[in-house]
């Protein structure tokens, strides 16, 4: 990871590293992303592999309201809030970008993930699907619609799999596919 783009990623290096490894391992596609908080990840990505071809999908305004089965009772009082990761428009993460002087993803859209409004993004054939979303329903949005879309050999990552705090990504994940593999830290893997 270039540490310049630090800043703009909650993910660790190592995670990081992992994105990286699987974008220039991946056959040929498109890399969608949804949820990019401040860039970083995206960021990285571009850096080394900038003639790919990336769509980001993100509120750029937090998290959206939790469900059911999002919620759980912990240590933790449920950590994970509706407006976390706010980054106040998606001017700011073009900002990121700009600062940093990296250029943007092909296709940025900003909405709140949902069954009806992911239909907007018109994205194939996937090569890598990256989602760091925290919730069930906006995961299972993704999984939903784009899992059609992507080619042989591609791969879907997905943040926070196993992580307590966020219940609803194990749920929505393991209702499409049940061969998650763990990569490094938070990063958890399938293959089409």
């Amino acid at each position: 990871m270039d540490i310049k783009f630090k800043p703009y990623t909650m993910l660790h290096e190592h995670e990081i590293d992992c994105l990286i490894n699987n974008v220039n391992d991946i056959p040929e596609g498109i890399i969608v992303c949804a949820g990019t908080w401040n860039g970083g990840d995206l960021m990285s990505m571009i850096n080394v592999q900038p003639d790919k071809y990336y769509i980001v999908i993100d509120s750029f305004n937090g998290l959206n309201k939790q469900t059911e089965k999002d919620f759980i009772q912990n240590e933790y009082n449920n950590s994970v809030k509706e407006g976390m990761f706010s980054i106040e428009g998606k001017d700011n993460y073009i900002q990121n970008f700009k600062e940093q002087n990296i250029r943007l993803p092909d296709e940025i859209y900003e909405m709140w993930v949902s069954d009806i409004t992911i239909k907007n993004v018109k994205a194939q054939p996937i090569a890598m699907l990256w989602l760091d979303l925290d919730l069930y329903e906006s995961t299972l949005s993704c999984l939903s619609y784009f899992k059609d879309y992507i080619v042989k050999d591609g791969i879907i990552l997905v943040h926070d799999y196993s992580l307590s705090e966020t219940p609803g990504i194990k749920l929505s994940c393991n209702k499409y596919f049940d061969n998650w593999e763990h990569q490094i830290g938070g990063i958890w893997k399938t293959k089409i």
